[in-house]
């Protein structure tokens, strides 16, 4: 999750597909980082475990290569 704009700002604005594989070659899905923090702060973990987006994107060029959805990317790299 990016804590501040100067972190945003090293990260390119095009929401490009980078999927991450395993050793098999297939894709792994995740829960979209910040989705899942934004709901988990509103309401239970349960509940963010249900609610959160699963994706097979992420951002390489972010600190942690945080997984997330378009609609975060966009979020957070268009600030």
């Amino acid at each position: 999750l990016l804590s501040s704009d100067s972190d945003a700002s090293v990260c390119p604005l095009v929401f490009e597909t980078l999927d991450r594989v395993n050793e098999d070659g297939k894709k792994i899905r995740r829960k979209c980082t910040n989705c899942n923090t934004r709901i988990s702060s509103n309401k239970s973990r349960k509940d963010a475990r249900k609610l959160g987006k699963q994706t097979y994107t992420y951002c390489g060029n972010c600190p942690g290569q945080p997984q997330m959805c378009r609609e975060c990317f966009e979020s957070i790299h268009n600030k």
